[in-house]
């Protein structure tokens, strides 16, 4: 049996988009595994859902031996050390149906950490029924260039 386990981040910031003080990011995950004859063991799940990978969905909601999850950010640099952003994160899942979730959220820097908050919805829920996901990241010898 063989494992993959693979992640990309690709910013775009054409020239016009740059001038309004836009950037497009998008996030690829992907675990998966490859065999001929496979009985899964619980350890060779991967946990999906929440701040971390999709928004909308509470932490680690779902398990999977496979999965690609695509994160897509349309950021709006508001300060030097701050930002505000619309998503969407999309989701295939083995055994699932697509997922997909969307909402807003902003990050700003307090004390050298990343505070991030969002505020996301699934294609199911109603407006009430949105998540709210907080974190709060130390970009420990990486500065503030992932911003």
């Amino acid at each position: 049996m063989e494992g993959l386990t693979t992640k990309g981040l690709l910013i775009v910031s054409p020239g016009w988009l740059a001038r309004l003080n836009l950037v497009w990011a998008q996030e690829v995950l992907a675990l998966g595994t490859a065999g001929y004859r496979y009985d899964p063991q619980a350890a060779d799940f991967g946990r999906f859902g929440g701040s971390a990978s999709l928004r909308g969905y509470r932490e680690d909601q779902f398990a999977a031996v496979w999965g690609v999850v695509s994160r897509s950010e349309l950021r709006y640099r508001s300060g030097p050390t701050s930002r505000l952003h619309l998503f969407v994160d999309s989701a295939r899942l083995a055994g699932l149906d697509p997922l997909l979730a969307a909402g807003a959220g902003l990050v700003v820097s307090a004390g050298g950490n990343l505070i991030q908050v969002d505020f996301a919805w699934t294609r199911h829920d109603r407006w009430q029924e949105g998540k709210v996901h907080f974190r709060l990241t130390n970009p420990f010898g990486q500065g503030l260039a992932g911003l």
